[in-house]
């Protein structure tokens, strides 16, 4: 083992530079389980960057401990750690907890890495990921719909190790959770969500959103492109760090909150305009063509009813005058026939 001076460079904390170092040096190793994959799943799972800028060695393998930073750690890793600290469920035992970890949104996975290692120095041991990703086949879920769920997109995991509903562990993982872009959008107090948590505030996928293209009942149709889509949806870290800290905050007025979360909404609902398909802008298009069309046919029947009833009441009176003249025509000619007739 090489042997290191007391100016070891740091990576944040002391466990981020163990698991860049393990990392860096077993780079040339094959990822275990990797076997369980499909092609498109492994290709972009083993797929890392360089931790540390080259310039940090130097001949025998010993640290140059010059100025050049100790560069982010590898998608692998963090993708690793989720694995080591997960306490799997049903689901991810189901499909295997390297596909579940694996087919989660990347910038959602970075995310959640920083946090559960927050979490495990903050009073947590034992947080980590319980439910991952999560094809709508398995039929899991409180969705009727189960596209719907944003586990299906790899934007949403459920925890455990952070408490029970209302607990002050509960209370720590949700801040913990919004320090890191993470939103926690039921509450740490839900009895049943309390522990779920996603990359966006966007609690369910509509029928309209693009996303829904990127998967099927057993899962993605292509991994990256499932990534790519689901990243119009994700808001940039300091907009996130921002956002996420202000909605998961417990004791946050209720009046304030909704602003937060509406706010993130339209945020993200701007991004996914943008980064959609002709077909959905002809889609909206040809809504609200279907909507002027429905307003006018309303405007020319209410007109239409108007003008019958307008007429009416200026025929009513000549109607009635023309009876009455009628009557009184048809009493004169009787009386007139009776004074002529000869008495009996």
């Amino acid at each position: 083992m090489p042997r290191f001076s007391p100016g070891s460079i740091f990576c944040g904390t002391l466990s981020a530079t163990a698991a860049v170092c393990l990392s860096f040096a077993a780079a040339a190793a094959p990822v275990e389980g990797s076997a369980l994959f499909k092609k498109a799943d492994s290709a972009l799972f083993q797929k890392s960057v360089v931790a540390c800028d080259e310039t940090m060695l130097v001949a025998g393998g010993q640290p140059d401990l010059g100025p050049a930073p100790c560069g982010s750690r590898t998608e692998e890793a963090d993708r690793s750690y989720l694995r080591e600290t997960a306490s799997p469920g049903a689901t991810m035992t189901r499909q295997g907890p390297e596909t579940a970890i694996a087919r989660l949104n990347p910038e959602f996975v970075a995310r959640l890495a920083n946090a559960i290692r927050e979490a495990r120095g903050s009073g947590l041991p034992s947080a980590g990921v319980f439910s991952a990703y999560r094809p709508p086949g398995f039929g899991i879920g409180g969705f009727a719909d189960k596209f719907k769920s944003l586990h299906a997109y790899g934007l949403a995991v459920d925890m455990s190790g952070i408490g029970e509903p209302g607990s002050k562990e509960a209370k720590l993982w949700h801040e913990i959770a919004g320090r890191n872009g993470i939103f926690c959008p039921y509450g740490f107090d839900s009895k049943t969500e309390w522990n779920h948590c996603q990359a966006t505030p966007i609690k369910s996928i509509v029928d309209a959103n693009p996303l829904r293209k990127t998967i099927t009942a057993d899962g993605p149709l292509l991994l990256e492109e499932m990534f790519k889509v689901g990243q119009s949806v994700i808001d940039d870290p300091a907009a996130a760090v921002s956002v996420a800290a202000a909605a998961n905050r417990p004791n946050e007025s209720e009046a304030v909150r909704p602003h937060v979360i509406r706010a993130a909404l339209g945020s993200a609902s701007k991004r996914l305009d943008r980064g959609s398909s002709h077909e959905a802008r002809n889609h909206r298009r040809d809504a609200a063509v279907a909507r002027d069309v429905r307003k006018a046919k309303t405007k020319m029947a209410l007109l239409a009813s108007e003008t019958r009833h307008l007429d009416k009441s200026r025929r009513k009176p000549a109607d009635s005058k023309t009876h009455d003249s009628r009557k009184a025509a048809r009493v004169a000619d009787r009386l007139h026939v009776a004074m002529r007739s000869p008495a009996s």
